[in-house]
């Protein structure tokens, strides 16, 4: 399991709206989050990056990963 540093918007929205879209439209289940979570920071201040979390399982093939790089760099410069 690792967590990655997406560029980009970190506002949750923004996070949430990458993670259904790589659901919905590309078929890849990956969670992505902003840092630090709502509950470890102080009234007002908002997130400072977003994470993606990729964890390898068994059923997981090298060409998995690669298709989930492209498609994240498709989608991030779209941004």
């Amino acid at each position: 399991m690792a967590a990655l540093l997406l560029p980009g918007r970190t506002d949750e929205p923004t996070a949430r709206a990458l993670q259904r879209a790589l659901l919905d439209e590309d078929d890849i289940e990956v969670p992505i989050t902003s840092w630090p979570v709502r509950a470890a920071r102080s009234p007002g201040d908002g997130p400072t990056i977003r994470l993606i979390r990729i964890s390898a399982q068994r059923y997981n093939e090298p060409a998995d990963f690669d298709r989930l790089a492209d498609t994240l760099g498709r989608r991030l410069a779209a941004e």
